[in-house]
C-alpha cells in the first residue's frame, strides 16, 4: 500500500494504523516520489492519495495511467481523499 500526502503527520499516523493491522506501507510526500515508488515496487496494489497535493499532482486529474505510465494499472486501485474543510 502507498500513502501519498504532503502532511507528514497524516502520513505517519496512517502508516502506524495500517502497519498495526499487518499491512506493508510505503510513504510519499509528493507526486514524483509516488510515481517512483509505484515504478519500483510491484507489490503496491492500493494507493491512498491526498486529492490536493502541493506539487500539483493529485487525484483529481488524469487517472492511473498518468500517475504511473511505466506500470500496468491492472490490479492497482486508488482511494482519494480530501480535506475535511472546503
Amino acid at each position: 500500500m502507498l500513502v501519498v500526502d504532503d502532511e507528514g503527520l497524516i502520513c505517519m499516523r496512517v502508516k502506524a494504523a495500517l502497519e498495526s493491522s499487518g499491512y506493508r506501507v510505503y510513504l510519499a510526500d509528493n507526486g514524483a516520489d509516488a510515481v517512483s515508488l509505484l515504478s519500483s515496487h510491484a507489490d503496491i496494489d492500493l494507493v491512498l492519495m491526498d486529492i490536493q497535493l502541493d506539487d500539483g499532482m493529485n487525484g483529481g486529474g488524469g487517472g492511473t495511467a498518468d500517475c504511473c505510465p511505466t506500470r500496468p494499472t491492472g490490479g492497482l486501485s486508488f482511494l482519494l481523499y480530501g480535506p475535511s474543510h472546503a
